[in-house]
């Protein structure tokens, strides 16, 4: 629920997320609407990937980390996915495929088929996506 979010993270001494892509967004619509991004300021911060040279904080390095469902399908050893952040604090990560004007557009209409068809439902809902 939202109130035991916001009691988990205001109990938490440090909270990890990463700092650009899809989950960004509703990070700090959780921080905003739950009230608590000025007292979690200093105890937050962004884990760092990617291309970088430095490693990714281990188990024990941070209390709470948010990211995407469907990142968080096997959490890796020492780590427990908690569940989804609440709906109505979600802010939806959009996708959307378009056909191109050079190339095979045959094909490409043919994988945006696909996509929209109900043979992707099964990995969605595996994978923890809606549409």
């Amino acid at each position: 629920t939202p109130g035991k979010l916001k009691d988990a993270i205001l109990r938490a001494q440090l909270i990890r997320f990463l700092p650009t892509g899809a989950a960004r967004p509703t990070v700090d619509n959780v921080l905003s609407k739950l009230g608590v991004a000025e007292a979690v300021k200093g105890r937050t911060g962004g884990l760092i990937g990617g291309n970088s040279t430095e490693p990714m904080p281990g188990a024990g390095q941070y209390e709470l980390i948010f990211n995407l469902d469907s990142e968080l399908l096997t959490p890796p050893p020492g780590q427990v996915y908690l569940g989804s952040i609440p709906k109505e604090l979600q802010v939806p990560a959009v996708m959307t495929a378009g056909i191109g004007v050079k190339g095979d557009t045959a094909a490409a209409r043919s994988i945006v088929d696909f996509l929209q068809s109900s043979a992707l439902d099964p990995v969605l809902k595996s994978s923890r996506m809606t549409r």
